[in-house]
């Protein structure tokens, strides 16, 4: 009678151990699967950043230290219909007219945007996009 009720208890430990090995194993499916959905959520909210960050390094356009001096010791500008030209040094915006493709320094001056108009100031935003491209 002895061996009868061990086996019993052993056979009762080892489905209770099945038991909860079942359900830690359901538990870290469910997580997973949380998991899973986490990244495709976060994966198709930003997979436009990740794509340009995959290409730009598959690309090799990696910033050097040479490009980030160049970057820095280059003025870009914005020149419209081949005759004004805008760009911003300084933090201070500037308009020049531009005559054989290079920019009349007698006619440089920096732009007034506190008493510029609301139009104005929508094109000289344009401009800094365009200059940051």
């Amino acid at each position: 009678m002895a061996k009868t009720s061990s086996a019993r208890r052993l056979f009762y430990i080892c489905s209770i151990s099945t038991m909860v090995f079942n359900i830690v194993n359901l538990i870290f499916a469910i997580d997973t699967r949380k998991s899973i959905m986490f990244f495709d959520s976060m994966m198709e909210k930003h997979k436009d950043e990740l794509h340009n960050m995959y290409y730009e390094k598959a690309s090799g356009n990696v910033e050097t230290q040479m490009s980030k001096m160049i970057g820095k010791s280059t003025l870009k500008m914005v020149i419209l219909n081949n005759s004004d030209a805008f760009w911003v040094q300084n933090h201070t915006f500037y308009h020049g007219k531009v005559f054989n493709g290079e920019v009349d320094g007698d006619s440089v001056k920096p732009i007034d945007v506190f008493n510029a108009s609301k139009k104005d100031i929508n094109f000289l935003f344009d401009v800094l996009d365009d200059i940051n491209e």
